[in-house]
Parts: C-alpha cells; structure tokens; sequence
C-alpha cells in the first residue's frame, strides 16, 4: 500500500512528493502506464512521465498506484450478523470492533466509505482526531425502522422491549421520525437511512413489503432536504423503491428486486443505486458457518441473483449506479 500524505503534511517548503516509477491504474483505461503521480498538498497535482525539480522522490518501482476506492455502503457496527446480537452489544465493543473494521478498509485502499445504519459523532470525533486509523468517514447513525420492520431484531416469539439503537432505531409515526432525523442531523450525520421494505437478517418481516407509510417517509426526506442532507432507503422490491422515491428518497440500497418502470422512476427523480451483490454472494458461501439463520438464508437466495439484473435495469433507464450522492 502507498500513501499519499494528508492535507497539510508536505512541510513549509511546500515541496511536491514524486511517486516515481510507477505502473499506474487510473479507474479507466484498460491497461498499467509507467510513470509518476505528483503529490503537492495532500491533492495530486499531475500525472507525469517523471519528478520535476525539487520533488521529494519515493520510489515505486515494481508497485501499482490506484485511485482510493469508495466504499458507499459499509457498516463499521456490523460485527455479527445477527441484528439481536448487534443491538444488545456494549456500544464500547461496537466502537472497538468498528475502528479495526475501518482500519481493515483503509488497508485494502478504501479511502472513503459510507456507514448507512450505524456510527456515531464519538466515532468520527475519533478518527478525526486521529486514534485510529480510517478512511474519510461519513455516518448516517442508527437507520429508521419501523416497529416489525428491518431494523427490529426481535423475533416473533421474543417478548421484550428494545433497546440498543447502536445500528437501528425503532420509530414510528411522522412526529416521532421529525424528531429523530432532526437529532441525526444535529449529530453531524451525513445523511438520514430508513428501512424502506423487509431484509434479509430481520427475522419477522416479509422481504417485500413495502415499510414506512408515504407520510413518514415524506417528513424524513422533507428533514434532510432542509439540511442539504438526503436520506437513502433499504428498499429490495421495485413497491417499496417506487414508495421511498416517490415521497424523496434519493439513495436507494441493494434494490435487487427493481424492475423497468421503477427504473425509470429513479432516472426521472435523480435517484441513485448503491448495490451491495458482494455481499450477497459472501453470506451464500459462508452464512451457514457464520451462524445465519435459515429463514435469512432463504430470503438471502432470492435476491443473490435478481442483483445483477437490477443494476442492468438502472443503467439502462440512465438512473445512477455506484457510490450515489455521497
């Protein structure tokens, strides 16, 4: 791995860091190129074919230079993959367990990810002040769920109160969620997650339906429209897209159940796509070991091989498909 030296970090001299050659990978052309990314200020300042005058030289020979890659949907909390056991943690060890996660991402050249569902203002403050090391680091707090919806852990035959709120929170109705993505956003959050239809490891609900009435999602995105924030929206089945876009939704997650019409709809409303297939993949070939329940394995199946064709849906309508409106 090479780093690049943060803003600020060049000295008064303001020399320029040569990473000299190299064989770089720019994110676009098909083929490596030699030469030497030039470095002024924490920002690269050129692509050359060697140093200029004065430049601190570090050689790179035999090494490739990549772009930092971005991460858009990445759960620093997600340490288990039971919500029950997420939720009932000490948020000292979701803290803990979090800051390695992160430092594993910034390891393998993530250089910005995006926690929708989870972190906090104590986290970031953390890696701002430097106590660990990680990525640029944009929190969204705990999702909004519904009671019975995505974000509650609670199975059927479990009768208890919730608590936690350490990845999700429950909440229901328009003035309860006004309050609540108010505090998200007093709190630094980049944006504003809701549960917008079933999931996968939420053990009682229907993967499909859709979650949050129009009004509830509405005052949400009515929130962080006034913020200059947006909210991004769990959401599998093309019913529940359609419901979260149509009341201002702007980022949609995973949406392996997107059809054409809806498609379009996110072209039209300048809606984006942040699909998450790797995961998928990851939880079919290790689920079981890892300790997934079986009603989540199922559910997990379903949707594994709709991803692909929802992201061909989205490119074709021209909606957006990636990092979204990070």
């Amino acid at each position: 791995m090479l780093w690049l030296p943060r803003k600020g970090e060049v000295g008064v001299t303001g020399e320029t860091t040569a990473f000299a050659n190299a064989r770089i990978f720019d994110g676009t052309a098909a083929e490596l190129r030699e030469g030497c990314v030039r470095v002024a200020a924490g920002t690269i300042a050129e692509v050359a074919e060697g140093p200029g005058p004065g430049d601190r030289i570090v050689d790179c020979r035999g090494r490739t230079i990549v772009p930092g890659l971005i991460d858009a949907h990445f759960h620093a909390y997600g340490a288990r993959l039971g919500l029950l056991e997420i939720e009932t943690s000490p948020l000292s060890y979701l803290a803990l367990a979090g800051a390695r996660r992160l430092a594993g991402a910034l390891g393998r050249g993530f250089t910005t990810v995006r926690d929708p569902g989870g972190g906090d203002a104590g986290l970031a403050q953390a890696i701002r002040e430097g106590l660990t090391a990680a990525p640029r680091y944009l929190f969204c707090g705990a999702a909004l769920s519904q009671t019975g919806g995505h974000g509650d852990p609670r199975p059927p035959e479990l009768g208890c109160c919730l608590g936690g709120g350490h990845m999700a929170e429950v909440v229901d109705g328009v003035d309860a969620l006004r309050r609540a993505a108010r505090e998200r956003l007093r709190s630094g959050a980049h944006a504003i997650k809701i549960m917008a239809s079933g999931g996968v490891i939420s053990p009682s609900d229907p993967l499909r339906v859709p979650q949050y009435s129009p009004e509830e999602i509405r005052v949400v995105a009515e929130e962080a429209t006034r913020r200059g924030s947006y909210v991004a929206a769990h959401a599998y089945s093309a019913e529940a897209i359609g419901v979260a876009v149509a009341n201002g939704v702007r980022s949609i997650e995973h949406g392996n159940l997107l059809d054409a019409p809806t498609a379009a709809l996110m072209a039209e409303r300048d809606a984006f796509l942040v699909p998450t297939l790797v995961t998928y993949d990851a939880m079919e070939r290790r689920g079981a070991e890892l300790g997934l329940a079986p009603v989540a394995q199922a559910k997990n199946r379903e949707v594994l091989d709709a991803g692909r064709t929802a992201i061909r849906l989205a490119r074709e309508a021209g909606s957006g498909s990636g990092s979204g409106p990070t």
